[in-house]
């Protein structure tokens, strides 16, 4: 197939207005010498482009995409050995002008990293041997090969300081067991294999890079803590002001990032964003780190799983009713979050006893009825039990005598402060409301004091805000 075929659909097309066609035909006119060896994937790639444009007034950019269908193989190549390159290193080769075929060249033989690199030549000599005797770059032979080689001699000495200079910090951070940082380069490769793996990821879920160097360091240590969920920071949650002055090992003062707090989950979507950002903390870990065979197991299903345990029929949708299928009790959120951590905490020491992965672990402690009655199941019975603040009512009471027997005043009002009554005048039953009303003919409502709605008591009330005063005594 050639440029002639080409024109023939073209000219051929009644979708597109005549001068649209001759712009085309002019395009390609130019680029006839390039365009007669032109690929089958290439021309495939033009009219799939000019069947979109037939709908649009708008003439597509031809000339580009011609050009890039029509990449030698050579071409296709060293793009190809570029990516391979993390952008620390590569944005250090660029920045000492070292050309992109000496760079593709690099990578291709696995040196994608600051490490790797700095490590890669023994000294100067061997590194000009090594250009010389692998990647056909001698300085003797011009002043452009000689540029070359000066350009690798700056860039390898540059990655040389900063590893130098990253060691005397790791172990500095080490000795006073701190949280050892993370190299940005190092965590945008590690977001983007797991992007490679896994998908496409928001910053919302995206863990951020102080959380996960928090994560590397429990890994490393062979030991991880269960964190509260204000720790769970993700890349959209960062405080980037946070600073904290810190002496060094020489005793000088000195000012390092400090860790991101966030409050605590509110509700179940909070909750379910915030673990999460901690699945994909650790499946980042998993993909940096494929030796550490006690992550591996971990897997986003697997914690969807924990999800809906946590925020299901189980945990925090389990309820009980009355008689006449009133919800009467719940538990408190805090104590939701208490029992989720407790999970992490259990598995976390099965792991460290059984010598369990933490998938396993994770789903063996949720399922533990141990941890289950003593971090749930008993406090939400203490919870249940403790009283509720007394109030008062007015002249009133559930049997709807007064102080002398008679009944009180029809008009709702009472000498106390309180919400004895609904908005629209009703008395609202002040047993019910204590948890105890097993009246099934009951005069008076069987609604919440706070928040005037039906379904719970005020004991159970999840409304933060005080209703407004309807007794009348303001």
């Amino acid at each position: 197939m050639n440029l002639s075929y080409i024109l023939c659909l073209l000219h051929f097309g009644q979708s597109i207005q005549n001068v649209l066609r001759y712009q085309l035909a002019l395009h390609f006119f130019v680029l006839n010498v390039r365009c007669e060896n032109l690929p089958e994937e290439g021309i495939d790639r033009i009219l799939q482009h000019f069947e979109e444009s037939l709908a649009s007034p708008i003439l597509a950019d031809w000339t580009e995409i011609a050009l890039d269908s029509m990449a030698s193989p050579e071409e296709i190549a060293l793009q190809e050995a570029l990516k391979k390159g993390s952008s620390d290193l590569k944005f250090i080769l660029t920045r000492n002008d070292v050309s992109n075929e000496l760079q593709a060249g690099f990578y291709r033989n696995d040196v994608t990293s600051i490490q790797k690199f700095s490590s890669f030549f023994r000294s100067e000599d061997d590194l000009v041997r090594v250009l010389r005797a692998e990647f056909n770059t001698d300085a003797d032979t011009s002043l452009q090969a000689r540029a070359q080689v000066a350009a690798v001699i700056c860039a390898w000495r540059e990655t040389q300081t900063r590893q130098k200079r990253q060691a005397e910090v790791e172990a500095e951070m080490e000795t006073r067991e701190w949280t050892k940082p993370i190299p940005t380069g190092d965590y945008i490769n590690m977001r983007n294999a797991y992007m490679k793996v896994h998908g496409r990821l928001e910053d919302k879920v995206t863990p951020s890079k102080e959380y996960l160097e928090k994560k590397l360091q429990e890994l490393e240590n062979g030991e991880f803590r269960a964190e509260t969920m204000a720790e769970v920071v993700s890349k959209d949650e960062v405080d980037p002001d946070v600073m904290i002055p810190v002496f060094d090992a020489k005793g000088s003062l000195s000012v390092r990032k400090g860790a991101s707090t966030i409050p605590l989950p509110t509700g179940p979507e909070q909750l379910r964003r915030r673990l999460s950002v901690m699945v994909n903390a650790i499946l980042m870990l998993a993909i940096k780190h494929p030796n550490r065979e006690e992550i591996q197991d971990v897997t986003r299903d697997l914690f969807e799983r924990y999800k809906d345990y946590v925020l299901g029929d189980y945990v925090w949708g389990l309820s009980s009713t009355d008689l006449h299928g009133n919800q009467v009790q719940t538990p408190p959120w805090a104590l939701v979050l208490s029992y989720e951590q407790a999970i992490r905490k259990r598995a976390y020491a099965l792991m460290v006893t059984d010598h369990l992965q933490l998938g396993k672990a994770l789903e063996q402690a949720w399922k533990c009825p141990t941890t289950k009655e003593r971090h749930f199941i008993t406090p939400l019975a203490l919870y249940s039990k403790r009283s509720y603040p007394q109030q008062n009512w007015g002249e009133w009471n559930p049997k709807g005598k007064g102080k002398n027997g008679k009944s009180s005043s029809a008009k709702g009002k009472s000498k106390g402060k309180g919400s004895g009554t609904t908005p629209d005048g009703a008395k609202i039953c002040f047993r019910f409301n204590q948890g105890k009303c097993s009246y099934q003919k009951c005069k008076f409502s069987h609604v919440c004091n706070r928040c005037f709605k039906k379904g719970h008591d005020a004991l159970n009330c999840k409304e933060e805000k005080s209703p407004p005063d309807t007794t009348g005594a303001h």
